[in-house]
């Protein structure tokens, strides 16, 4: 087939054209072997400029089209839809970037001249040599498989049943409600949170769209969005598997809390009465008041963990004084206190709440984590800072330990293949603009899965999961999957593995027959690793070949 490319400048109003000798620059690229058409316009993303360029592509009748002009991040996808509507694949365009590259960096005429036209004949070269690549549609499941029954778990799941759409909610204890279901009040409100965790979990259970596993665990995941194969089996030496397919998933795992008896100093699990600030809330659930007549003292302990797990939980100082109101108002002569690094309350409210608990006598002390000793009846709290030692005594220690990653996080990472960060917690694909997505498209974490969160928090994070899912899987829908994936040629793989280790999505597979790696290129996303790692130079990526990058430089350094 014989090349006719078109090459269109942009002045860009003045940004270019003030810049940059267009006349010259048709000039010098219209000799080049295979160009067809070389034209300029005032302001090519206009409608007028759009019109312009889509009559032009079916008037020369041309097979590639270059663009010089802005960036592509700005108007890529504008100059693509040009070409599509004309009937042109809109893969055989490419931009030369001679704004922001050349023209608004480059203050002398004939240098910036110059240079425009090298980019522009190195954009030719590339795209002369650009393929045709089509799009594909795949149908999509629209049912979801929620991981965890707490109360984020619960949350999604409620938000996302239809009649349109069966959720499969999994849990791997026997009962659905989490720690959240022992929590009897929240903080700063002091609202029942146990009464309303057990409203969710009949919701849940009445469903009829809702399949609940309980006593069970995810044993294999794979596929991608729209169409995952999830296995679940059943815990127990004979339990049962179970088969499902769903187009999005969301990790609610929770999280565990630091274990206390690993830090012998403060005397969990050897002396009575330190316990931990779960064990405390259980007491005052089952109204134990038998303590009520010898309890005249609590010290708490804040900050248990953390400087093991590297990080504040953000929520276990709020807890604690949570609790510790919860002891004033049952016993309002009882003496707290609080033992302190960072005091952490964010909020108003919660800032609110630690000022009445000083007002109300609470005392809080800033020091390091204790040494607990028996002293008779009692507890004796030793603090040291250098050379310096203070004690504090009390009937009863309530440790308050740092939020951790959920016993089993790591295996549910590697089947769901997505990252976790350097605290062990689910990674999310960016804090600020997807702070519930995960790096594979239909796989959400919420709740303590991403890290520690008040169930406020984590309610909120499982409402923008669902709500994720529900505006992109929506029944009846077709989803288009990249078309700028990776290939890998298989005359040239050594089977090394080295592109399955880099992958970020799961899209490589290793053929154990065949002994070659291969891309599944409906999860694949284009970033390149597989073919920046590969010693063969058998991994190569659709529209960036190794043809089309070398021509591309060859001409740009002649």
């Amino acid at each position: 087939m014989t090349r006719r490319i078109g090459v269109f400048i942009c002045e860009c109003g003045t940004n270019i054209s003030d810049k940059v000798d267009i006349s010259k620059l048709i000039e010098a690229i219209s000799s080049v072997e295979g160009v067809a058409v070389a034209e300029r316009f005032r302001l090519l993303c206009s409608p007028d400029g759009r019109s312009y360029l889509e009559k032009r592509i079916v008037d020369e009748d041309l097979t590639h089209v270059v663009v010089a002009a802005c960036s592509p991040r700005e108007h890529q996808q504008t100059f693509m839809s040009v070409c599509d509507r004309s009937g042109l694949n809109p893969y055989v365009l490419a931009l030369a970037n001679i704004r922001e590259q050349c023209a608004w960096i480059t203050e002398d005429l004939g240098e910036s001249t110059s240079k425009a036209i090298r980019m522009v004949k190195a954009v030719i070269g590339r795209v002369a040599r650009q393929v045709p690549l089509e799009k594909k549609e795949l149908a999509i499941n629209p049912d979801v498989l929620v991981i965890g029954g707490g109360i984020a778990g619960l949350e999604a799941s409620l938000a996302l049943a239809s009649p349109e759409r069966t959720v499969y909610l999994v849990e791997r204890t026997p009962d659905l409600g989490g720690r959240a279901l022992h929590i009897q009040r929240t903080f700063p409100d002091m609202g029942s949170l146990a009464e309303r965790v057990r409203k969710m979990v009949d919701g849940v259970l009445s469903n009829d769209h809702i399949r609940v596993m309980t006593s069970s665990e995810l044993e294999n995941l794979v596929g991608f969005f729209g169409n995952y194969e999830v296995l679940v089996r059943e815990k127990g030496v004979d339990g049962d598997a179970v088969e499902v397919m769903v187009g999005a998933v969301i990790l609610a795992i929770g999280a565990d809390m630091f274990d206390c008896s690993s830090m012998e100093e403060l005397g969990y699990g050897h002396l009575d009465k330190v316990i931990t600030a779960d064990e405390l809330e259980t007491m005052l659930n089952e109204d134990n008041l038998a303590m009520e007549g010898n309890l005249r003292s609590v010290a708490f302990v804040h900050c248990v963990g953390r400087e093991q797990v590297g990080y504040c939980s953000g929520i276990c100082c709020r807890y604690s004084l949570k609790l510790s109101k919860q002891l004033r108002e049952l016993m309002p002569l009882i003496k707290v206190t609080h033992i302190f690094r960072d005091m952490c309350v964010p909020g108003k409210e919660s800032e609110e709440c630690y000022r009445d608990a000083i007002r109300e006598g609470s005392e809080f002390v800033l020091g390091p984590l204790p040494q607990v000793k028996s002293k008779g009846d009692r507890l004796e709290l030793i603090l040291a800072q250098g050379e310096e030692t203070a004690s504090i005594e009390a009937d009863m220690v309530v440790l308050s330990p740092a939020m951790v990653p959920a016993k089993g996080a790591e295996e549910v990472a590697r089947m769901a293949n997505v990252p976790v960060g350097p605290d062990g917690f689910f990674l999310e694909r960016h804090q600020k603009l997807a702070p519930v997505m995960t790096v594979r498209d239909g796989i959400c974490v919420v709740g303590c899965a991403r890290g520690p969160a008040s169930s406020k928090e984590a309610a909120v994070q499982a409402r923008a999961g669902a709500g994720t899912i529900l505006a992109t899987l929506v029944p009846g829908r077709r989803i288009e999957p990249e078309v700028m994936t990776s290939h890998i040629a298989d005359a040239f793989c050594q089977g090394c593995r080295s592109c399955i280790e880099v992958c970020s999505y799961g899209a490589i597979s290793f053929d154990e027959r065949r002994k070659i790696a291969v891309v599944n290129e409906v999860i694949c996303r284009g970033c390149g690793n597989c073919v920046a790692v590969c010693p063969s130079g058998a991994a190569s990526l659709k529209h960036s070949t190794f043809d089309q990058l070398y021509q591309e430089i060859m001409e740009a350094v002649r």
